[in-house]
């Protein structure tokens, strides 16, 4: 006689169903707002809807790779070697982007920022993203406990200096001004000391001062006059006075 195991019946993970509803808004508000954009302007490409179709295949991609990875453990993403994959994989990308005369890189009024692979358009920068933020996570949950120690934050700026200053090189100040607010948002979530803070904020509001009048009297090579204003104008919500 021989003996059967049972196996209890693996329990489906409950989902969160106020995310799905939010994103699902989001991604209808950004759809009507794409359509009054282009649907003009389309109409002489003889397809009106045609910046609209690509969105709703962006979309369906999307959905796809969302279902894919919610059936995957969270702990999963947390092994140092899938951060390190996530963060070396948007590195490649972003090399690819920068090489000169490279055919699969695609250039916009002067900006070379996607990747054309098999007629799908991709932005490297987005998937720095994802790689920074897994493997920024790794690192702070591992050093929480010392998350003040100036060798700990040292740590973090060098791992985000390279990657962060690859995506501005293209130039893409706007995406590097995301990453950096996201790797705050991160580093405060970690517990670091409002001392550390409070002396960020006594340094950094005076120095972005002298930073932006500079650059818009030329003297900093790497923040351009036209960049700084873009940064005025959003400040100011206007771009006449500069």
């Amino acid at each position: 006689m021989t003996n059967t195991v049972v196996l209890p019946k693996r329990k489906r993970r409950p989902v969160d169903k106020t995310l799905p509803v939010i994103m699902t808004l989001l991604l209808m508000m950004g759809l009507v707002t794409l359509f009054s954009a282009t649907y003009y302007n389309a109409q002489d490409s003889g397809d009106a809807l045609s910046e609209v179709k690509k969105q709703l295949f962006g979309m369906a991609v999307g959905f796809a790779a969302m279902l894919f990875t919610s059936r995957i453990p969270y702990w999963f993403w947390g092994r140092h070697r899938v951060a390190l994959a996530g963060l070396g994989l948007g590195a490649v990308l972003l090399v690819l982007v920068i090489i000169p005369h490279n055919p699969i890189a695609v250039t916009v009024k002067g900006a070379t920022r996607w990747l054309r692979i098999g007629g799908i358009q991709i932005q490297p920068s987005e998937f720095v993203k994802i790689g920074l933020i897994l493997i920024l996570a790794n690192f702070l949950s591992r050093n929480r406990e010392k998350i003040n120690e100036p060798k700990t934050l040292g740590m973090t700026a060098l791992i985000c200096v390279l990657p962060v200053g690859m995506v501005y090189l293209q130039p893409n100040l706007s995406t590097t001004i995301v990453i950096c607010f996201m790797i705050l948002c991160m580093i405060y979530v970690a517990g670091i000391s409002y001392k550390w803070i409070a002396g960020a904020v006594a340094v950094g509001i005076p120095g972005f001062a002298a930073l932006i009048y500079l650059s818009l009297q030329g003297f900093i090579p790497f923040l351009q006059k036209y960049q700084a204003q873009r940064i005025m104008g959003k400040i100011f919500h206007s771009s006449s006075e500069f």
